[in-house]
């Protein structure tokens, strides 16, 4: 303490003097006031957990509904199809073949309908090599209806001449005379009526259905190069339907009922030959859901027969996996059919005699299936064996015609000859497609084997031919394609095929013996083009064996190479379209 206290005398002591700094610092505090004015931060170390008592309250909204106003649809005009009166196809192509179809119908009335149709189709080309191949088809039609409350009155007539040649011969110095003669033309009358009286089915209304029908045909034609006698036919057919609906709602649905049938067929000439059938056929069906039964019996009386009373099964059932999509079914039948020259002739048109026949099916099992892929795509297939008494098939006859005292041999006319004891296996597929209206296809498939009975009960009516054992003229395998494309709804084409093969026909030998032969594949193809000039207008053109194919339908019956026809259609005379 002492030398501090001596220090600072001693400072004291000295000369005062003042030292001047010059500089920009300021010693001032900038944020003085700020902090001054900031509250202390008082750390509370004291914590005090509030007790708190949870409640839930349940929120009510409070709504209104209201609905929009549906404003009421606007209805326009009905859109009513265009029906029009008459309708008209002209055409001509080559081989000198003119086409002629032309209809008038009645327009929309809630009384009736009629309508007159007159068709004429012929052809005066020849084929080389063969003697006159020239056709001719007329047809008169005549049609009405007159509709009831509950019922439909129905009734047609009609008439059709038809003159063809048994072409099938080879023309050559020997038989020249024979391309211009009578001795191949052929005249067929057709006269037909149908009556019949049915009720107006409705869906869901539990009543008796019933339908009654009456047919009546007449055949007359001639053989004049051969035997110079017209052949007469008379065939008459009446069946009366009746059934009664039962909806159980949710239990199922019934049908019951039956049918009674008369057939008669009355040859005369060269065709003594009668035929008198009576048939009663009562069923019983029910569909529950997916699943669908018949249950029926077929019984015949064959008044002319050797056998007075047929029986035969009429089941089938069909179960449906996915609705209108996949369907199988399967069944058993059986029954008498009789056939009419007139049948037959349809089906060879060559055939000289040979008359109608009973064909008695013992009886036919069957398997298929029906599915529906899509909308546009849709297929089937079905499996069927049959054992058959009587099945026609046709054989060449083996004449002789004498001129100038030289003997021709010919083999143009056919003849039928029924063969007992015969199984018969068929395959059949069929697949059709299609898109909107602008594209349509089908194809249909079927493959036959057939085995007859090594010693048939009918002997053909003629010394040259020995026992058959070949279903001959009967396609092993055949195959249809139809297809239609419409562009920009103005161009229509058509493409339709035929090809059937494996068609066996005897071969005649010098010692009167036969040489089982097939025909060649008969390959047909067409092609049809129309300009849609307007919904009225169109003008069209066909195209027929466009392959240029020598197809043989029976034993040296060729068919026209590619022929051609082209014309017009044109519907008038529509309706009135529009308000009353």
């Amino acid at each position: 303490m002492t030398l501090l206290c001596s220090l600072a005398g001693g400072l004291s002591a000295q000369s005062q003097y003042d030292v001047t700094v010059n500089s920009a610092f300021s010693p001032t505090i900038s944020d003085a006031q700020r902090k001054i004015d900031k509250k202390a931060n008082i750390v509370d170390t004291v914590h005090i957990m509030p007790k708190i008592n949870h409640s839930v309250t349940p929120l009510v909204y409070q709504s209104d509904f209201k609905p929009e106003p549906i404003n009421a649809p606007k209805v326009g005009k009905d859109k009513i199809v265009r029906l029009y009166r008459n309708f008209l196809k002209v055409g001509f192509g080559n081989y000198w073949t003119p086409y002629l179809d032309f209809e008038v119908g009645s327009l929309r009335s809630t009384r009736g309908a009629f309508g007159v149709r007159v068709f004429h189709h012929s052809s005066w080309g020849k084929i080389k090599d063969y003697a006159t191949a020239s056709f001719s088809d007329t047809k008169a039609e005549i049609y009405g209806q007159k509709f009831f409350n509950k019922y439909t009155l129905t009734a047609k007539a009609g008439y059709n001449h038809l003159m063809l040649h048994n072409y099938g011969i080879k023309i050559d110095s020997t038989n020249e005379f024979y391309n211009n003669s009578d001795y191949s033309r052929r005249h067929n009358h057709i006269a037909s009526a149908h009556l019949d009286f049915a009720s107006n089915r409705e869906q869901n209304v539990q009543k008796l259905n019933q339908y009654y029908g009456l047919d009546y045909q007449y055949f007359a034609g001639n053989d004049r190069g051969y035997t110079g006698v017209p052949i007469t036919e008379h065939t008459l057919s009446f069946l009366t339907d009746l059934n009664h609906d039962i909806n159980f709602k949710r239990a199922g649905y019934l049908n019951i009922g039956g049918k009674i049938g008369f057939d008669m067929i009355h040859g005369t000439e060269v065709m003594n030959w009668r035929s008198y059938l009576i048939s009663a056929s009562p069923s019983i069906s029910y569909i529950y859901g997916e699943y669908f039964i018949k249950a029926g019996l077929k019984t015949v009386f064959d008044i002319k027969g050797e056998k007075l009373f047929h029986i035969y099964p009429d089941v089938e059932v069909k179960l449906t996996l996915v609705p209108n999509i996949f369907t199988l079914y399967a069944g058993v039948d059986g029954g008498l059919i009789p056939l009419s020259f007139r049948e037959l002739f349809k089906e060879n048109p060559y055939l000289g005699y040979g008359g109608a026949c009973i064909v008695n099916e013992k009886f036919k099992v069957y398997l298929g299936l029906q599915t529906g892929i899509s909308r546009s795509l849709s297929m089937g297939a079905k499996a069927s064996y049959a054992m058959v008494d009587n099945m026609p098939f046709f054989v060449n006859i083996k004449e002789s015609i004498f001129i100038d005292t030289v003997v021709l041999p010919i083999l143009n006319r056919f003849t039928v000859a029924p063969i007992n004891r015969t199984q018969h296996f068929n395959v059949h597929f069929n697949l059709d497609y299609t898109y909107k209206n602008q594209l349509k296809l089908g194809l249909n498939l079927d493959y036959n084997y057939y085995i007859l009975n090594e010693h048939p009960d009918y002997l053909v009516p003629n010394d040259y031919l020995p026992y058959l054992q070949r279903a001959w003229y009967k396609p092993a395998f055949v195959a249809q394609f139809t297809g239609q494309y419409l562009l920009l709804k103005k161009f229509l084409f058509s493409l339709d095929a035929y090809v059937n093969f494996g068609v066996p026909y005897p071969e005649f030998t010098a010692n009167g013996g036969i040489t089982p032969k097939t025909l060649k594949p008969f390959l047909d193809f067409d092609f049809g083009f129309e300009y849609l000039w307007s919904n009225r207008f169109s003008i069209f053109a066909n195209i027929n064996n466009f392959a240029f194919q020598r197809n043989f339908y029976y034993f040296d019956y060729p068919s026209y190479r590619i022929n051609a026809l082209a014309g017009v259609k044109w519907t008038f005379g529509g309706e009135k379209i529009g308000k009353k």
